[in-house]
């Protein structure tokens, strides 16, 4: 029983691994090339790059970094990459992968968006740092509270000196993202 079982379904198993691996056409040149850069860890492409290489390389990004399939480092690649484009579309993409199932995407996201979106910042973009403040994941904790580091809102100086108070550990990074913050405030003249 088990052998006839075998010669039927063994068949069909092989027409269907036929079958997938004809409709799927193979990447065309720049795709292979965009894969590369995505999986790349040494190289940090300008904008100028990007859109001279892919002119489509905005709607790459930011379908590569939405694409829940993909392993978590070319998606994280990809959210980082996409501050090159700060518009509305690509903030509302982060802003969504902010609440992302996987603690690397949410944690690169909601730290991308505070240094891309940071200035001038708003109390929106406060809020949703805010509310990963209280993520599951530890790291996603830390990045949204180094993030507002780089807001330029009175909301978020408010929230780092509420989050500076006392004595443990997330009262000592507020601290230092405090201090970081004023640094840059003052390097940058403001």
């Amino acid at each position: 029983m088990a052998a006839r079982f075998a010669k039927l379904i063994l068949p069909l198993a092989l027409l269907g691994i036929a079958t997938s691996a004809a409709a799927a056409p193979p990447p065309d040149a720049a795709t292979q090339r965009f894969e590369q850069l995505l999986r790349s860890i040494d190289v940090t492409p300008s904008r100028a790059d990007l859109d001279g290489a892919w002119p489509d390389a905005r709607a790459r990004l930011l379908a590569a970094a939405q694409e829940a399939t993909r392993d978590d480092w070319t998606r994280i690649r990809a959210a980082s990459i996409l501050a090159l484009y700060p518009d509305a579309g690509v903030r509302g993409a982060l802003l969504a992968l902010a609440a992302d199932p996987r603690p690397a995407v949410r944690s690169t996201a909601i730290h991308t968006a505070a240094r891309a979106f940071g200035v001038p910042g708003d109390a929106a973009l406060v809020a949703a740092l805010e509310a990963r403040l209280s993520d599951p994941d530890p790291d996603v904790r830390e990045h949204a509270l180094r993030g507002l580091r780089w807001v330029d809102h009175p909301a978020a100086e408010r929230l780092l000196a509420r989050l500076a108070a006392g004595d443990d550990a997330r009262a000592r990074l507020a601290r230092r993202t405090q201090q970081r913050r004023a640094a840059r405030l003052v390097k940058d003249g403001r």
